[in-house]
């Protein structure tokens, strides 16, 4: 996971995180393992030892070396899962096609208020449109705050900024999401009736406290209905709202309707501001920045995620992804064999 370094800012608008070492408990077991493994399989020059040894050396050879940010058993691992997903039905609208099983709902309170609810698996997540007039950077602040909530506090919250060239001008679009998961508050679901409606109504409360902690920091934001949620998603993915699109996932990026699409890694070492604010280069049909921070099992601070997905025009063969992010300036890697996924994480869903 990328760890990003956040903008230098007042208190409540920092983000302090804790910086991982890239290898994990497992890869040195491995080399623990293979070197042990050597050692006690005697003389080198027999056929055991040699077995043993080829055996420690592979075992070396897929979780040591670490290219393009990931590590061999990773890219394996990348590999086994793209070609499980290849031959999947496409669905009737873009959007089932990327999130199979995507359940899209309106919960309304006493009030009036009318809040789409997305279910997918185990989680409900609610999005918060924002006014266009607002500094991308401006809501990393009330994202944290979001995230620190001690009622409701949910299991990920996101920012996604999108941006589209038209002429001299930057069309840009602002969400912010927030993740439920019952299971993390199962009294506060079971306080709003139980089950699957309690989330609901636990979600939605979410989505509106973070919508109020907007208004008290003079950000206007609409929490979006299901009707509206479903439209707001798939435009982010690029397809027309309603329409049937053709979705074909490559190996280094994918197929919308007719635009090629790449998801990349930004590097640790990308200003989260910077990279809101970035514009879209004049010939990108659009580039979204997705925030996210995520609850891990243990701890408070969050793990951060910074992706980019890029898109280019259709019929424009000497335009790509890698030439729009290339002209971004922004250092990144590709996520071959990882785009389907990863185009869901970039969805204003808080995934």
């Amino acid at each position: 996971m990328a760890i990003a370094t956040l903008p230098e800012a007042p208190a409540p608008a920092r983000l302090t995180h804790r910086r991982r070492f890239p290898v994990r408990p497992g890869q040195v077991a491995a080399w623990q393992l293979a070197a042990a493994g050597t050692v006690l399989a005697g003389a080198p020059w027999q056929l055991p030892g040699i077995a043993v040894a080829a055996t420690g050396l592979a075992a070396v050879a897929v979780t040591a070396p670490r290219w393009r940010g990931r590590f061999g058993y990773q890219w394996l691992g990348s590999l086994v899962r793209y070609r499980a997903r290849r031959g999947a039905p496409a669905a009737s609208e873009a959007i089932d096609t990327v999130l199979p099983g995507l359940a899209v709902s309106t919960c309304a309170d006493r009030a009036g208020n009318r809040t789409g609810v997305a279910a997918h698996g185990r989680f409900f997540s609610a999005v918060l449109r924002i006014d266009a007039g607002i500094d991308p950077a401006e809501l990393i602040g009330p994202l944290l705050a979001g995230y620190r909530r001690a009622e409701l506090p949910p299991a990920a919250v996101q920012l996604v900024t999108w941006r589209v060239p038209v002429g001299e001008e930057q069309v840009r679009t602002s969400w912010l999401a927030v993740r439920f998961s019952p299971a993390a508050c199962p009294a506060a679901v079971e306080a709003r009736g139980g089950g699957t409606a309690g989330a609901l109504r636990a979600t939605a409360n979410c989505a509106l406290a973070l919508g109020l902690q907007l208004a008290e920091a003079g950000i206007e934001a609409h929490v979006l209905d299901g009707a509206a949620l479903r439209e707001e998603l798939a435009a982010a993915l690029g397809a027309t709202p309603g329409a049937a699109t053709s979705i074909a996932e490559h190996w280094r990026g994918q197929q919308v309707g007719g635009g090629q699409q790449a998801v990349y890694r930004l590097s640790g070492r990308v200003d989260v501001a910077d990279a809101l604010n970035r514009p879209a280069p004049d010939d990108a049909a659009f580039t979204a920045v997705s925030l996210t921070l995520t609850r891990p099992d243990t701890g408070t601070e969050p793990d951060v995620s910074l992706l980019l997905r890029a898109g280019a025009p259709a019929a424009q063969g000497r335009i790509t992804p890698d030439t729009v992010v290339a002209d971004l300036d922004l250092p990144a890697y590709r996520l071959d064999g990882e785009h389907a996924p990863a185009t869901r994480r970039t969805l204003p869903l808080a995934l």
